[in-house]
């Protein structure tokens, strides 16, 4: 249960939630079974580990990455409003 408080404490500090959002949040955890909230991905990688916290760090938003070896994946930014994405947007124009 402490592993959940963390992960939502991060996910709240980083993404500036409100304490509505904060809230709904905190419900959404509670209400997932036992057994999801503390299962672990099959085989976490440190590098993408590390490049997930990267991103959440440098981007103050969220961030989930499926990665498929030889098969590409995805990179997925939770924002939770327009300031956020904009935020986001203006990074990578910036630096692309």
């Amino acid at each position: 249960m402490l592993l959940v408080n963390v992960e939502l404490a991060k996910t709240v500090a980083n993404n500036n939630l409100s304490v509505r959002q904060t809230e709904l949040l905190a419900k959404k955890a509670n209400a997932i079974s036992p057994s999801k909230r503390n299962s672990k991905p099959a085989s976490e990688d440190p590098n993408i580990v590390s490049l997930i916290e990267n991103l959440q760090n440098k981007t103050g938003i969220s961030v989930q990455l499926f990665h498929n070896k030889n098969k590409g994946g995805r990179i997925i930014f939770k924002y939770s409003n327009i300031a956020q994405l904009d935020q986001l947007i203006k990074a990578i124009i910036e630096k692309y």
